[in-house]
């Protein structure tokens, strides 16, 4: 175990040390210009990512038993034989891309989910950072706090989604 921990200790030191600057720029890890190892989010996601496509490949195309109870669903009326709506063809492609570009609730809830991404993926990989400068905490207490304060955000959409799938029932009167 201690030699697992002398080499990911051994990785981390040099990954975190690996410095690109231009020449003439004197920067070191405590200089306000500088801005550490950005590029870091992305490999960790990357791999998180790749590590849980591997285990979604490993299950199997359908579930067993799930053929008997489509079947099921299918003779007892809750599910149709066929579901034609899924079938199209090539030519009507460009019509329904044309009948969404008309769509101004569609276009318009597009471009407010670009621009936040948009702004969002900027701000986000030096948010910390800036958190840092302007407030003057540790690069630790940045990070911890504005995770605490995305993990509410993320609370919030999920409560809000959990409210579409199960709405409140109406309270009615037998007066």
């Amino acid at each position: 175990m201690n030699v697992l921990h002398a080499l990911k200790y051994s990785f981390t030191k040099r990954f975190f040390s690996f410095e690109i600057q231009p020449e003439g720029a004197n920067l070191t890890a405590r200089s306000p210009q500088w801005i550490g190892a950005w590029w870091l989010g992305y490999i960790v996601a990357g791999a998180v990512i790749f590590v849980n496509s591997v285990l979604i490949l490993g299950f199997p195309r359908e579930l067993p038993g799930s053929r008997e109870m489509r079947e099921k669903a299918i003779e007892e009326g809750h599910l149709p034989k066929k579901d034609n709506k899924l079938i199209g063809k090539l030519r009507d492609i460009i019509p329904a891309t044309i009948q969404l570009l008309k769509n101004p609730v569609f276009m318009f809830n597009t471009m407010a989910v670009t621009a936040a991404s948009l702004f969002g993926g900027a701000v986000g990989a030096f948010i910390a950072k800036f958190a840092q400068l302007k407030f003057g905490v540790n690069p630790g207490l940045a990070g911890i706090t504005l995770g605490a304060v995305f993990l509410v955000g993320a609370s919030g959409t999920l409560l809000n989604y959990l409210d579409f799938l199960y709405p409140p029932r109406k309270l009615t009167s037998s007066v």
